[in-house]
């Protein structure tokens, strides 16, 4: 009975997010870019932080003896916090036009621009990226001309709502995927926690308030592996984002497939198949 009525709730949520899109698509960079000034204040606020007994329940599944809590607690708010301020910083820079990356004074020995550095947060302590540019004036090789893709035709009837399948491997990684899309691409979100992490609901829930009260964000629990496929196929369901194994996505792309979905777009990070590109040098990684 509770597994239906929580079901029932979703739907619902599904319901009022969807009955938002269409102005949400139309809604301006300006408009995206006050709401992630909204969202940053209330990370800066902190309320988030003492939100019902998350940071307890974070230390505890990562295995941390109880007398040794107090730091690695800290530290679990700090990264958490100081990652989803990182994120809305440079979405409002770059979204309002103003230069997020700087020039750096010498080019690469090939003749590339670099830009950067780029320190990378908590999330990679002590490390920092570059972005290298081709030489002013390069020409690639030529490739081969390539037929043009054909355009996906979306289905009249395709949901306007994009369920985010919250990530289990690291607490933060479910609402910066709920900002990205809601905020860069304009698509209403609903987020379902993942079975490992339900004590999130309290400091999200303070966290994306601004969007939530606009209806364009909600969060549901985890019911079980029936209920995330059920509201995968819904109807109100054009888009899904997971952070996950590539089993995971190639189940959600044939549970799509079986329900008749097959407009239904599929977004994913699989494992964090993220490059390292050794180099010599000072520095080199």
């Amino acid at each position: 009975l509770r597994d239906n009525r929580s079901m029932a709730i979703a739907e619902e949520q599904l319901a009022t997010l969807s009955a938002a899109a269409p102005a949400w698509r139309e809604s301006s960079a300006a408009e995206r870019v006050a709401l992630a000034a909204e969202v940053l204040s209330k990370v800066h606020e902190d309320e988030w932080s003492r939100a019902g007994d998350w940071v307890a329940r974070e230390t505890e599944l990562n295995l941390i003896a109880a007398a040794d809590r107090a730091v690695p607690g800290a530290t679990v708010r700090f990264v958490f916090g100081s990652i989803l301020s990182d994120w809305l910083k440079t979405y409002i820079a770059a979204t309002s036009g103003r230069e997020s990356l700087a020039r750096m004074e010498e080019d690469a020995a090939d003749g590339s621009s670099r830009y950067g550095p780029i320190g990378l947060g908590p999330g990679a302590p002590g490390c920092v990226a570059e972005l290298w540019a081709d030489p002013a004036g390069a020409v690639r090789e030529a490739t081969p001309p390539q037929p043009p893709p054909q355009p996906l035709q979306r289905q009249p009837s395709d949901g306007a709502v994009t369920l985010v399948l919250g990530a289990g491997n690291q607490s933060f990684l479910g609402v910066v995927d709920v900002l990205s899309r809601c905020l860069q691409h304009a698509e209403p979100v609903l987020l379902k926690l993942h079975p490992l992490r339900p004590w999130l609901s309290p400091p999200l829930l303070l966290i994306l308030a601004p969007l939530i009260a606009r209806n364009i964000v909600a969060v549901t629990l985890d019911r079980g592996v029936e209920q995330a496929s059920a509201l995968c196929t819904h109807p109100l369901v054009g888009h899904v984002h997971l952070t996950g194994s590539e089993e995971t996505a190639t189940a959600v792309r044939a549970s799509l497939d079986r329900a008749g979905r097959p407009h239904v777009g599929i977004t994913s990070e699989l494992g964090c198949a993220t490059p390292w590109l050794p180099f010599p040098g000072a520095g080199g990684g």
